[in-house]
């Protein structure tokens, strides 16, 4: 599924985040935000549950996913991969998979691919919210 939000008055947020670890962590940090008031607004717990880091212990920054969460009482999933912006891309894509974070127990997942601007940032809000009712 493809969601069209460009806007040519549209700002993009952390612009040039995958060349600078500090930007990246700051990006982290905003999904981590929004999908934690998210859950606190619907009373949910959630954990990440892809590990960002190599065989080394060295943080990954290849942005795939910037952030992850899964929601036990759901049994459900997001993850969201980031993206620069692209001048013929569209801003947000999303689709849901099923993967297996326990085996044999399938798990719903949202994946939310998006190169982030407020008005995709308010599209991925508005998605994960709608994916987290119970």
């Amino acid at each position: 599924m493809e969601i069209a939000v460009k806007n040519k008055n549209d700002k993009y947020l952390f612009v040039g985040f995958l060349e600078n670890k500090r930007l990246y962590n700051l990006t982290a940090a905003y999904w981590h935000r929004m999908i934690h008031k998210i859950a606190e607004e619907k009373q949910l717990g959630f954990r990440p549950y892809i590990n960002l880091y190599d065989t080394h212990g060295h943080k990954e920054y290849d942005a795939n996913p910037i952030f992850s969460a899964f929601f036990p009482e759901l049994n459900k999933a997001v993850r969201i991969i980031q993206d620069e912006p692209e001048a013929e891309a569209p801003d947000l894509t999303y689709w849901e998979d099923r993967i297996e974070l326990k085996a044999g127990h399938p798990t719903k997942e949202l994946v939310i691919a998006v190169a982030l601007s407020v008005s995709s940032a308010a599209e991925a809000k508005r998605l994960i919210s709608d994916w987290l009712k119970g």
